[in-house]
């Protein structure tokens, strides 16, 4: 028989300031569904717990809840013995118990006529849907998505979220739509997305809500020469002038390298913009955590912008180019590895090339690692090399990008083997999902305030050192910790990795 200890939240709408949680136990020899678990305590408990069941089968949407923290349809996500917490859909008001409120949502729908708009259209001969617009009316407005979504809780007055993205995607997506879905979504806040791709994530039917709904709205919007941030124009337009994301301040790290430009090698480095320009200590530090474990890396030149930081704001012909050129280098030194410390760069090569490079007749003939997977693997440094000291107490803050590789496990890994070889003290520490690195060029605001979440918990747990795998990561923490005037140090793996 296994328990399950279940902490319930409970509010009645009658009783003013009633929301509380309530502890029930379960013993059984079955495995659970939350709706099993709730049915069951209803049923011996006598509670009357409000919630909401229908299809019992994933395909109507209505009984989202939160399990742990995170957001999933009640009757498709099982409880696993021992303690759980369920607790209402974040972001919407509660009605009562586990029921909230949808009519914000609804509202939200049918300000942004989300309908089909064919008037004036005339159905062609041949008439076909296709994949991407199929995938989306799939949707079941379920919620799940928008209750992880960083950007939509932080700020729901100006971003409408996920779901109603999904929603303008998909008439946007059908060929009898007349209506002007790009710039609708502009108006609710399209690029205050902060490209994590937790919605992609948590779909319970399977929607790549980021690439096929959001993305695709960014490229329409791009196309058609909408307004969009600054930062990410002159982002584009320099990267079609120097091939980087990033201006240049002086050399880069590769033309600063004695060995760079090696022609073969079976273990590449790929350095991206961020530590060519701005953290060249970093990548520097990358190449001596490959040597100090045995590896003699090449260090390619004429490697551009991978592209990512390009196609998650629109720019999808930018992208391409950008992964022909990189992938037509790095296959001719004949690596079987690439190795890379930037989070969204391993993410665009992983995610994004294969879909790049269709129809180019390129294929990268290596794979494409983070370094945290090097260093999870458990390859000690050689004797006698010098570690960082003075961390102290250090938590690890897992990037958007690589739980979205997943690579979580082993960048938890290596931050961990990584802070005790530095003399610190490791300390697990329930952070926010997303800092807000990836949204600082287009909604500061946004960025600011999900990083001073970062570091208000760091601080609640009086941690020294944040651990992070992402340059961008890195930069938007420390500008929080600067704003906050906190002693909190920010530092990328490799600056405790030796």
């Amino acid at each position: 028989m296994s328990q399950y200890h279940l902490s319930i939240y409970r509010h009645d709408p009658s009783v003013e300031g009633s929301g509380r949680y309530v502890d029930y136990t379960l013993s059984t020899g079955a495995r659970l569904k939350v709706l099993d678990a709730l049915d069951a305590v209803s049923k011996e408990y006598d509670t009357g717990i409000a919630y909401r069941a229908s299809c019992l089968m994933g395909r109507c949407g209505s009984c989202a809840v939160m399990l742990n923290g995170k957001p999933v349809l009640a009757c498709q996500a099982q409880v696993e013995p021992g303690d759980s917490k369920i607790e209402p859909l974040r972001g919407y008001p509660v009605v009562r118990d586990l029921l909230v409120d949808r009519t914000p949502h609804e509202r939200i729908l049918t300000s942004v006529r989300a309908h089909l708009d064919a008037s004036g259209f005339a159905r062609p001969a041949a008439f076909t849907y296709g994949k991407d617009l199929y995938s989306l009316t799939l949707c079941t407005e379920c919620l799940v998505c928008q209750a992880s979504c960083p950007a939509r809780n932080e700020v729901p007055a100006d971003f409408a979220g996920p779901a109603v993205m999904t929603q303008l995607a998909r008439y946007a997506r059908d060929p009898r739509d007349q209506g002007s879905r790009p710039v609708t979504a502009l108006m609710e806040g399209l690029h205050s997305c902060t490209s994590c791709m937790t919605c992609s994530e948590v779909c319970p039917k399977g929607i790549d809500v980021f690439g096929q709904a959001i993305l695709a709205l960014r490229k329409g919007a791009a196309n058609t020469r909408l307004p969009s941030p600054k930062v990410q124009d002159d982002m584009t337009e320099m990267f079609r002038q120097t091939r980087l994301a990033l201006p240049k301040s002086g050399p880069l790290l590769v033309e600063e390298l004695d060995n760079a430009g090696c022609a073969h090698g079976d273990v590449a480095v790929f350095l991206g913009c961020m530590f060519q320009v701005r953290h060249k200590e970093d990548g520097r530090a990358l190449l001596d955590v490959l040597r100090n474990r045995g590896y003699s890396p090449v260090v390619p030149k004429g490697l551009v912008c991978c592209g990512g930081p390009l196609l998650w704001t629109g720019h999808e012909e930018e992208a391409r180019q950008a992964a022909v050129e990189n992938v037509k280098i790095l296959n001719e030194t004949g690596a079987s590895k690439v190795i890379t410390a930037c989070a969204g760069c391993g993410l665009a090569w992983n995610r994004e090339y294969p879909r790049l490079l269709e129809g180019t007749g390129l294929s990268p003939r290596f794979q494409v690692l983070d370094v945290s997977r090097v260093l999870a693997a458990g390859k000690r440094p050689e004797e006698g090399a010098v570690v960082a000291s003075g961390t102290g107490r250090c938590a690890y803050f897992l990037p958007c990008h690589i739980r979205s590789q997943g690579a979580a496990d082993d960048a938890r890994r290596a931050a961990e083997m990584a802070i005790a070889s530095s003399g610190g003290t490791y300390v697990a520490v329930e952070f926010p999902e997303c800092c807000g690195g990836m949204s600082a060029s287009a909604d500061p605001q946004l960025a600011s305030r999900l990083a001073a979440k970062v570091i208000a918990a760091a601080e609640r747990d009086a941690i020294d050192t944040i651990v992070t795998s992402c340059p961008f990561c890195v930069e938007n923490l420390a500008r929080g910790a600067r704003r906050a005037r906190s002693k909190v140090r920010i530092t990328h793996l490799l600056g405790i990795s030796k």
